[in-house]
C-alpha cells in the first residue's frame, strides 16, 4: 500500500464497510475482526444524536487509548460530527472518527484535547473531507503517510502519525511554494508572449505582477465555486461539474482552441459579470447553467475585444497552473481555530497575497499575516468589550454568552442576557466596525463570524427568523468597513467576503454578489488632508455638522495655523448633497448592471467632488482675501509677511488647480489620503465614527508600555480623541509575546 497508485485504484472501491476495514489493515493497523456495527447506546449519547446514527464500528483499538471508529450516519450533519467527537473524547485519548452517511463521501476526523488554561481543555477537531468519486492528490498523500509497521502498537506513537499527517499547515506551506512558482511564470509568460503591449497595458505601473494575481484569484475563486456545484449545473436539484474548469481546458486543447480567449474571458466578462440574458441569474453559454455573480470581480479591467489591448497566454500556461489546483481540495468554509479542514480555504487567499509580497515592500506596507487563532481572540475580546460597555452587562458575563457559540452545549441564556436580549441584539444590528489596515481582510472575516454567531445565539429570544447567508449579507452591509494602500489587498478581502456569502447559499437560492465598492476601500488611512507650503487643508470636516446656531468648531489639537475649510459652509447648502450619496450607496450595493454600477460610481465621486469643490471654494475665497489685505500694504510689511504673501499665493494656485481639474482631485485623493468622513459619510453622519476599531500593526515598540501584559494577545480598552475616530472606541494590539 505504500505506493501512490494503489490508492488510485483502491480509493474509488471503498463503498462499503469492509473496504474500510480493508485500507487500515493495508495500511499496517491491527483491525478488530468482528465487524459487527453496534447501536448509538453504547456510548449514552444523547437522544437527538442516536437518532441520526445508524450502526457504529470499531475498527481498531490499541489500549482502549487510541481508537478508530466508523460512525455511518442516517444522514450528513455537522452538529453530531460535533456532539460525538466531544463525548468520545472524555472517553477515549486519542479519537480517529469516520463519519459516512452512504459510503461515498468520507469526513476523516483527529480529534485532540488541547489545553487553554488550568484545567481547561477544549476539544480541536481536523478534518479530511474524501469523495471516493473524486479523490484528490493531497487526499491520497494524506492517507498515504498514515501507513505504519504492524509491530507498532504505542498510542502516543500512532497519535502522533496521525497528527502529522493531519498537519493543515504542511498542506498550506505547500500549496503556496507551489503557488509562487505558478504566479512567476504566469508573470514571465504574460511579457514574453505579449510584445505589443509594452507601449500602452505595460506602461502602468506593476500591471503584469497585478494581472497575474488577479487571474489566479479569479481562478481560486472559480474553484471554490465550483466546489459547490453553481457551475454548469442542469437544475437545482443537480449539482454542477466540480471540475468544470479544468474539464473546460481538456475541451479546448482537444478543439484546438485558446483556453485563454475563447473560454476564460467570455466565462469572466460576458458571463459571470453579465445580469443581460433571458433569466438574470443563469447562462448556458457553456451547456449548463452559470450563475452572474456580480460583486466586481469579473469587470474587465482591460479592453479584451481591442487588437492592441487584448492580451495573449498560451494552453501551455495553463497547463501549469492546473497541474497545481487539481492536486488539492477547496473548501469555501473558513475554519475555527478549534475546527479546520485539511484542505485549501478563502484563507489562502490571505496567505498567496501576504506572502507573494517581496520582504521589504512588505514590511514597508506593514503587511502581515496574522495567525486565525490571534484574529480569533482579538475579535471575540473586542466584541465582548464593546458589549459590556455598551449594555452595562459585566463582561464576563458577555464574554460567557459570546463562548457558547463555541461549544455544543445547550445551556438556557443567564437571566441578564435574557432581560437585555433585545438591547446586545440592537447594539450587534448597529455596529460600526472598521479595520484601517484590512489588507487580505482577516479581522473582517473574524468580526462577521463573531456577529453572526452572537445574533444566532439571540435568535430565539428576539425573534429572528433569518438564514446565516441573510443575517451575513446585513453585517457586510451594515458593520463592516476596511481601507488598505494596496489595491491588490482590497480585492482579496473582497473575495473572502464574497465566499463568506456563497458558503451559506444554495443552489436553488443564488442570487447575485453585492457591489463592496464603498465598504472595503483603497486609500492611505493615514492621512486625511493636503499639505501644500506648511499649510493643513482639511478637504472635509465632519465637525460642522456639530455647529449650533453660528457656533464655531474647532478641533482638538487644531492649531491656529490649520485651515478649516467647512466652518463658514451653511449645513442646508450641504445636507442634500450627503443624503444623495448615502442614498447612491446604497442603490450600488445590489445593482447589477454594469453601466448602472458605473454611472452610479460616477455620480457618487462626482458628488464627493463636489463637496470638496466647495469647501475649497471657500477657502479659496478666504485666501484671496488675505493676500488683497497683504498688497496693500505691502510697503509696511515685514519680511516673514512677504514669504507669507507669496505662500499664500502659492497655496491659492494649488487650490485652484484641484477647483478646476476633477482628474487631478481625483488622482491626489485615490493615492496620497484617505478622506474617512466623506468616504464613510454614513457612519460620522449615523453615529460620528466606529465603535470598534480593529487591526494588526506590528506594535512591538509598544510593549515596554505594557510590561505586564505578557501575554500573546492583548486586548486594550482606551479613548482614542480624533486619531481617526471621535468617539470612544476599543482598538485592539496584536503583540508578540514579550
Amino acid at each position: 500500500m505504500s505506493d501512490q497508485l494503489n490508492l488510485d485504484n483502491f480509493i474509488p472501491s471503498m463503498n462499503s464497510i469492509d473496504k474500510v476495514y480493508e485500507l487500515f489493515n493495508l495500511l499496517g493497523y491491527r483491525i478488530i475482526e468482528s465487524k459487527l456495527g453496534s447501536s448509538a447506546s453504547i456510548y449514552q449519547l444523547p437522544t437527538k444524536e442516536s437518532s441520526l446514527i445508524e450502526k457504529i464500528f470499531a475498527i481498531a483499538n490499541y489500549n482502549r487509548r487510541f481508537q478508530i471508529l466508523l460512525f455511518k450516519l442516517k444522514e450528513k450533519n455537522n452538529e453530531i460530527i460535533r456532539s460525538v467527537s466531544e463525548k468520545l473524547l472524555r472517553e477515549i485519548d486519542y479519537p480517529f472518527i469516520i463519519f459516512t452517511s452512504n459510503f461515498n463521501d468520507y469526513i476523516f476526523t483527529l480529534v485532540e484535547k488541547i489545553r487553554e488554561g488550568p484545567g481547561v481543555f477544549k476539544k480541536r477537531l481536523t478534518k479530511l473531507v474524501l469523495d471516493i468519486r473524486n479523490p484528490y492528490h493531497t487526499d491520497k498523500e494524506i492517507i498515504n503517510s498514515l501507513k505504519i509497521d504492524k509491530a507498532i502498537t504505542d498510542p502516543n506513537q500512532i497519535y502522533q502519525k496521525f497528527k502529522n499527517a493531519f498537519s493543515v499547515e504542511k498542506v498550506t506551506n505547500k500549496f503556496f511554494k507551489e503557488y509562487k512558482e505558478i504566479f512567476e511564470r504566469v508573470n514571465q509568460a504574460l511579457i514574453y508572449q505579449n510584445p505589443h503591449l509594452k507601449t500602452n497595458l505595460f506602461l502602468i505601473k506593476s500591471f503584469t505582477e497585478n494581472f497575474s494575481k488577479k487571474l489566479l484569484g479569479r481562478l481560486m475563486f472559480l474553484y471554490f465555486i465550483q466546489k459547490k456545484g453553481w457551475l454548469n449545473y442542469k437544475d437545482v436539484l443537480q449539482s454542477g461539474d466540480k471540475k468544470f474548469l479544468y474539464n473546460q481546458f481538456q475541451a479546448a486543447k482537444k478543439l484546438g482552441k485558446n483556453y485563454f480567449k475563447d473560454y476564460l474571458e467570455p466565462l469572466f466578462f460576458e458571463t459571470l459579470n453579465n445580469p443581460k440574458r433571458e433569466k438574470p441569474d443563469h447562462s448556458t453559454r457553456f451547456g449548463g447553467k452559470i450563475p452572474f455573480l456580480n460583486g466586481g470581480l469579473f469587470e474587465p479591467d482591460y479592453d479584451y475585444k481591442s487588437l492592441d489591448k487584448s492580451i495573449n497566454l498560451s494552453n501551455e500556461v495553463f497547463d501549469d497552473i492546473f497541474s497545481v489546483f487539481e492536486k488539492y481540495n477547496f473548501t469555501v468554509k473558513e475554519d475555527e481555530p478549534l475546527e479546520k479542514e485539511v484542505a485549501v480555504d478563502p484563507e489562502m487567499l490571505g496567505k498567496v497575497f501576504e506572502n507573494l509580497l517581496e520582504e521589504n515592500l512588505r514590511k514597508g506596507k506593514g503587511t502581515y499575516y496574522t495567525p486565525r487563532e490571534i484574529v480569533h481572540y482579538m475579535c471575540h475580546q473586542s466584541l465582548a468589550y464593546y458589549l459590556s460597555e455598551e449594555t452595562g452587562i459585566n463582561f464576563n458575563e458577555i464574554k460567557n454568552f459570546l463562548d457558547r457559540s463555541l461549544s455544543n452545549e445547550k445551556e438556557t441564556l443567564s437571566f441578564e442576557i435574557k432581560k437585555k436580549a433585545d438591547l446586545i441584539y440592537q447594539k450587534l444590528k448597529d455596529i460600526k466596525i472598521v479595520d484601517p489596515a484590512c489588507g487580505s481582510g482577516a479581522f473582517l472575516v473574524g468580526m462577521l463570524h463573531e456577529i453572526l454567531s452572537a445574533r444566532k445565539i439571540l435568535a430565539s429570544s428576539v425573534s429572528e427568523r433569518k438564514s446565516d447567508y441573510e443575517i451575513k449579507k446585513e453585517i457586510i452591509e451594515n458593520n463592516l468597513y476596511g481601507v488598505d494602500i494596496d489595491e491588490g489587498a482590497v480585492e482579496i478581502a473582497k473575495l473572502r467576503l464574497w465566499l463568506s456569502l456563497v458558503v451559506d447559499h444554495n443552489l436553488s437560492e443564488i442570487e447575485p454578489l453585492p457591489n463592496l465598492d464603498y465598504k472595503i476601500m483603497v486609500g492611505n488611512s493615514l492621512i486625511e488632508n493636503i499639505f501644500i507650503n506648511g499649510k493643513t487643508i482639511k478637504l472635509f470636516n465632519h465637525q460642522w455638522f456639530k455647529k449650533k446656531d453660528g457656533e464655531k468648531m474647532k478641533n482638538l489639537f487644531e492649531k491656529d495655523e490649520r485651515i478649516g475649510l467647512f466652518e463658514e459652509v451653511h449645513l442646508q447648502n450641504i445636507k442634500p448633497i450627503i443624503d444623495e450619496i448615502k442614498e447612491k450607496k446604497m442603490e450600488l450595493f445590489t445593482t447589477y448592471d454594469v453601466n448602472t454600477k458605473n454611472n452610479l460610481r460616477n455620480e457618487i465621486n462626482h458628488l464627493e467632488n463636489k463637496l470638496i469643490i466647495e469647501s475649497l471654494k471657500e477657502e479659496f475665497n478666504n485666501i484671496k482675501t488675505k493676500i488683497s489685505s497683504l498688497k496693500n500694504q505691502l510697503d509696511l510689511r515685514s519680511s516673514e509677511e512677504k514669504e507669507e504673501l507669496i505662500n499664500l499665493e502659492m497655496i491659492k494656485s494649488d487650490i485652484e488647480g484641484f477647483m478646476k481639474d476633477e482628474k487631478k482631485l481625483d488622482e491626489y485623493k485615490s493615492k496620497n489620503l484617505f478622506l474617512w468622513h466623506l468616504r464613510f459619510i454614513e457612519v460620522f453622519d449615523e453615529k460620528e465614527g466606529f465603535d470598534i476599531v480593529i487591526a494588526n500593526p506590528p506594535y512591538i515598540q509598544l510593549q515596554k508600555a505594557f510590561d505586564e501584559k505578557k501575554s500573546m494577545g492583548i486586548c486594550i480598552r482606551m479613548k482614542v480623541i480624533r486619531l481617526l475616530i471621535e468617539r470612544v472606541i476599543f482598538i485592539v494590539f496584536f503583540m508578540k509575546k514579550g
